[in-house]
Order: structure tokens, then sequence, then C-alpha cells
């Protein structure tokens, strides 16, 4: 990553918060990877998409937004499950 862009101390930051946000919306508690990779396609294309549509920093914050809602609406995640007693 340090080719491609300017190496600071922060670097990896936007990085992991992206990652954060798939886990989040596919589902901590999730069994298989075919959550995260289709929500990894998911919110991959949003943020594809969104900055032609949006100027600046408005397209992350849209996406975030987005991700908040999901998470709002299903707390377990689009692909997690509730965790039972001795799981």
């Amino acid at each position: 990553m340090g080719s491609i862009r300017q190496i600071t101390p922060v670097m990896g930051d936007e990085m992991l918060t992206r990652i954060l946000m798939v886990v989040m919306v596919a589902g901590a508690g999730s069994k298989s990877m075919n959550g995260l990779i289709l929500t990894g396609f998911i919110l991959g294309f949003l943020d594809s998409l969104l900055p032609l549509l949006l100027q600046g920093a408005s397209a992350s914050a849209v996406t975030a937004v987005i991700v908040l809602v999901l998470v709002l609406i299903w707390p377990t995640g689009l692909f997690g499950h509730e965790l039972k007693e001795g799981e």
C-alpha cells in the first residue's frame, strides 16, 4: 500500500473501516464466507458508483449511513444469526 499512497501512521485506517463495515453488514456470527463475499461486492459497487453521482466525501458518508441503517434494521447483519446459549 505504501507504493500506491503516501506512507503515514494512519495509512490503513480507510481499509480497516471498509472491512469493519463489511463484517457489520454481513453479520459477525455468519458461518459462511458467501455472506462476506456478497456484502463485499455490494459495498465495493457502492464505493465505486457513488463518487460518480456525488462529490467529495459525501460518497463515503452516504455509504456509512447506508451501513448504519442496515445495522439498525438487522442488528445481526444480513447473513448473521442469533447466538443461542452455549454457542
